[in-house]
């Protein structure tokens, strides 16, 4: 059985175990993710299944910025106002963060 290592990196060494056995892509897997937030940060800005979640999750939802704002971490939530796509290259600057587990925290 193979554990990895308590290192505030444990999402990316559990997929970089799965994939490879062993956690040498961690730092590569946390760099790639970063740089997918950051090409297509308006993509993320508004994901396309946001209306659905928000239908079924009306009462606790009231619209797409509340559903938005709590999927962002609190040092990303200060830049929040009418610009989501800099929200999510805020997440991705403090994701490139070694040994921090989630900007989400």
């Amino acid at each position: 059985m193979n554990r990895y290592s308590p290192n505030g990196n444990c999402l990316y060494n559990a997929v970089s175990i799965l994939l490879k056995g062993n956690e040498p892509l961690a730092t590569s897997l946390r760099l790639l993710t970063s740089v997918e937030l950051f090409e297509n940060s308006e993509y993320y800005a508004i994901p396309p299944r946001m209306e659905e979640v928000l239908s079924s999750n009306g009462e606790q939802f009231q619209n797409q910025n509340n559903a938005f704002s709590a999927l962002l971490s609190d040092e990303s939530s200060k830049c929040f106002k009418d610009d989501r796509a800099e929200c999510i290259n805020k997440e991705a600057a403090l994701n490139l963060r070694d040994r921090n587990w989630s900007s989400m925290a």
